[in-house]
């Protein structure tokens, strides 16, 4: 009997903990589409025009400038 007990609140703890991590992602989550999405059935322009292969140049450019600067000695160590 002890265990059935046992077994019922354990149910009903996850359960509750289930409701309330759904109940918590569904605020965090949004539910539906964009209305730019959804009204042209596409991707946003902003999405569209822009091109991937500049992100990594962009980042290779930045990591080579970094690399350039010379580095500042700090004599006070």
């Amino acid at each position: 009997m002890k265990a059935v007990f046992t077994l019922v609140g354990l149910l009903i703890m996850v359960a509750a903990i289930g409701f309330l991590s759904k109940k918590q992602m569904a605020s965090i989550m949004p539910t539906g589409l964009p209305p730019e999405i959804s009204t042209q059935g596409g991707a946003p322009a902003s999405l569209t025009n822009s091109k991937p292969q500049q992100l990594p140049e962009q980042f290779k450019k930045a990591v080579d400038d970094a690399m350039q600067k010379p580095r500042s000695e700090d004599d006070s160590k």
